[in-house]
């Protein structure tokens, strides 16, 4: 789903796009190094997505209405 770049990533989170909520950090605990990589697999027929990625100074970036249907990588940011 997401290679990080130079920070620290501590939340990433990934939504239907017809859920108002962002759901559960799926990243739990854990933390993505810089350079790191995150593998996730969506339900079947989930194509429209939000994501969002929260670094360790506190900032975010988010991406909306991603169609995720045929992506095998996708990066943030």
């Amino acid at each position: 789903m997401a290679k990080n770049g130079q920070k620290v990533i501590i939340e990433i989170y990934v939504s239907p796009r017809a859920v108002s909520t962002r759901g559960v950090d799926l990243l739990g605990v854990n933390t993505l190094a810089p350079g790191a990589r995150f593998n996730l697999l969506l339900p079947a027929g989930q194509c429209m997505n939000d994501a969002r990625v929260v670094f360790n100074d506190g900032q975010a970036t988010e991406r909306r209405q991603v169609n995720t249907r045929n992506l095998t990588k996708f990066a943030l940011p």
